[in-house]
């Protein structure tokens, strides 16, 4: 789940490109935010790529839209952390493959 109420008006009125753009800047936000709070600085800018498709999931009671996909950075992600919101819910958990 990666939207706050603001950022969901924005990908809902966008085409197809711009949600990708939005999902690609609101990931790198969560990217920075991960490294931010294992207190490590990146020097480089964040570059992400990725295919994302949109999922109906339930949280709390509530139908939520939710993302899956794969995505390339041009940085290190440690296998299994959680990147977005309700990481703690098991949401956002990402993995390399190869």
């Amino acid at each position: 789940m990666s939207f706050n109420q603001k950022n969901h008006k924005k990908y809902i009125s966008s085409d197809e490109l711009e949600k990708q753009h939005l999902l690609e800047r609101i990931l790198i936000g969560n990217c920075l935010s991960f490294f931010k709070s294992i207190d490590h600085y990146v020097e480089d800018q964040i570059q992400i790529k990725g295919t994302f498709n949109e999922k109906n999931t339930k949280f709390k009671g509530n139908r939520m839209l939710a993302f899956e996909g794969l995505f390339t950075a041009n940085l290190k992600l440690p296998d299994f952390i959680g990147l977005g919101k309700s990481v703690a819910r098991g949401f956002g958990t990402i993995a390399q493959i190869e």
